[in-house]
């Protein structure tokens, strides 16, 4: 995908359009309540949610400031914008 988008930027920048790759990383969603957690840990798929709420609280990123970097990103024409 980068290089996918490092080639579009380089060949549509001469006609004033630009590309940005957006990177995403944890973002707080519902998927992390409504996802069905399989293996064994001896913990349980209950033990597994919460551990992975934790760590999606932590960095405490939503979708709407998702959005509003990836808006920043697109405006200032940034190559490649980890959220």
């Amino acid at each position: 995908v980068l290089m996918l988008s490092e080639c579009l930027r380089a060949e549509l920048a001469p006609h004033g359009i630009g590309v940005s790759a957006i990177c995403p990383g944890i973002i707080d969603t519902d998927i992390v309540r409504s996802a069905h957690y399989a293996g064994e840990d001896g913990g349980g798929p209950d033990r597994r949610r919460e551990a992975a709420m934790r760590l999606y609280r932590r960095r405490a990123y939503s979708a709407d400031r998702v959005a509003e970097r990836i808006l920043v990103a697109v405006r200032r024409n940034v190559a490649v914008m980890p959220v």
